[in-house]
Formats: structure tokens, sequence, C-alpha cells
């Protein structure tokens, strides 16, 4: 823009020289030929060529009444010369605001030029940003839907787990109750058949206890692997080596940690639905926190996020 602006400056300073400044003709490139004005005291026109182009030595010189120099009450002929021609001074002065109208038009659609391209610069910055920012959002709703993918699908799990536990737990329940009622009957039948004495020893028998509690643990065991058929492996990734657990099934202290990972986390609770002592499940629990790989205060709650 300074370079242009340059220009049309140099334009306007050449169209609005003074007509007695010498300098100012020195700069048209009039030459020795100017400096003869003073002596007639008129001003002089401009000699320019048909390319526009200002030539110098080419002026007629007007005497102070009005005549040519060396003529008397002649009108002065346009001098030609190869497509140049001479304008009279009134002509030269009557064409500069035109000039300078022109100019100043050129320099305002220059100005308002350079104004637009800067306002289309800002407007692609801003252009930029916005596919930046959309860009940016693209990513999060991506990620987002990701995780509602994900939590629809343990939200999935979850319920077909919980279906399969509701239908196990109503056949169990019912399972049990008829299973009671064979056994009252059972007890009636002794009492009636071998009397009161033999009653009593088949109620002191713990044996029917035991082997119900082994049949409860073999199914318990069998249902929660099948819901969860990595547990055991997972587990023994939390333990150091030699204390991870070799066997398919469950022991009674993995049998500890699948209880814990639906949930029942009680000390007492925990005894009763194991059939151990609040002392053993104690032990059990303090022995597997110090026996695991991250710090003891972080392993339950790892075994509850098994999946």
């Amino acid at each position: 823009m300074n370079r242009h602006f340059a220009l049309l400056t140099g334009l306007l300073i050449c169209c609005c020289v003074p007509k007695n400044d010498v300098t100012a003709r020195t700069m048209r490139g009039i030459g020795r030929a100017s400096c003869r004005e003073r002596a007639w005291g008129g001003d002089f026109p401009l000699l320019i060529s048909g390319t526009g182009n200002i030539l110098p030595e080419q002026t007629i010189r007007y005497a102070p009444n009005g005549d040519q120099a060396g003529k008397s009450n002649a009108a002065p002929e346009p001098a030609t010369a190869g497509g140049t021609h001479i304008r009279s001074p009134r002509k030269s002065k009557a064409a500069l605001p035109a000039i300078a109208t022109g100019a100043l038009l050129l320099l305002a659609a220059v100005s308002l030029a350079f104004r637009q391209k800067h306002l289309i610069k800002q407007l692609r910055t801003q252009h930029a940003q916005t596919c930046a920012r959309l860009h940016e959002l693209s990513e999060q709703l991506a990620a987002s839907s990701l995780r509602h993918e994900t939590a629809t699908r343990a939200l999935s799990q979850a319920n077909t787990i919980k279906d399969k536990y509701l239908r196990y737990y109503m056949q169990r329940s019912t399972f049990y109750i008829n299973k009671l009622e064979r056994h009252r009957t059972h007890l009636y039948k002794t009492a009636l058949s071998f009397g009161q004495e033999r009653l009593l020893r088949e109620l002191r028998s713990p044996t029917p206890i035991e082997q119900e509690y082994k049949s409860f643990f073999h199914e318990f065991d069998r249902v929660f692997l099948s819901l969860y058929p990595d547990f055991v492996e997972k587990a023994n990734a939390l333990l150091r080596d030699g204390e991870q657990m070799k066997t398919p099934g469950l022991n009674t202290e993995f049998r500890l940690l699948a209880v814990i990972r639906l949930g029942i986390t009680g000390n007492s609770e925990i005894a009763q639905f194991l059939h151990i002592s609040i002392n053993t499940v104690y032990t059990y629990r303090n022995r597997l926190r110090n026996a695991a790989k991250c710090p003891p205060a972080e392993f339950e709650r790892r075994i509850m996020e098994i999946v």
C-alpha cells in the first residue's frame, strides 16, 4: 500500500506544481528554455506526448502584452512532434481538479481494496477457528458416543446377570421349599415308625446340614463361574506369585472374593453365607489384602471391578 500511495502522491505533486516554481519546472523536465519565462512574466504550457510523458525544452513563451515572443498579434499554433501536442495554460489549469479528483478516487479505491483484503483475512481466520472448534466438538461427541455405547453394553450385561440370578433364586427357593416339605414328611414318618428316640438321633446328626451346604456351594460355584468365567484368572492377576489359586474351581478364600464381588462386604454377612466364623472371615480378608500386588486398601475395590 505504501508503494501505491507514493505513486499517487508523486502524481498529485506533478499535477499541482505552481506556475512560477523553477524547481518544479525542472522536475517536469522543462530544461533551460523555462528559465527565460521570468523575463516575460508569463506562464508556460506543458508539452505532453501521445503517451502522456512530459517533453523537455518544448515550450511556447508569451510576452506580458499577450503576444507570442518574436511575433505580434499572432495566435500561437499548437506544435506537434510525432503525436505530441501543446496545451494552453487555461486548459492545463482546468484539467488539474479532474486529475486530483481521479487520484483521490483511485487512492480511496486502493484503501477500500486493502480494507476488504484485511476483512477477508479476518473472516478466514474466524473460519479456521470455527472449523477447529467443530473438529474438537466432533471428537468430544465421538468420545461421548463411545462411553454411551460402553455403558449400554455394561447395562445390558448387568440386566442379563440380574435376570439369570433372579431365575436361579426363584428356582432354588422353590427347590428348598419342596425339600423342606419332604424332610418334614420324613421326620414325621420316622417318629411314627421308629419312635421318638430314632427321631431325636436324626435331629442331632449334622450330616444332612453339611451335605446341604456342600451341595449349595457346589451350585453357587457353578453359577458364579458361568456368569464370570474369567474371575479366577483376573483375581490371580491381582495377587503375588505363590499366593495364586491353582485349582480351576473356587476354594473358601476365592469363594469369599466371589461373595465380595456380588456386593456382600460385611464380615457377619459373609460368615453367615459361607457358614464359617467371623474370625475366619477376618483372617482370610487380611491375608488376601496383604498378598495383593496393589495397595491393600485398593484390593477389594479392584475385585468388585472384575467383569
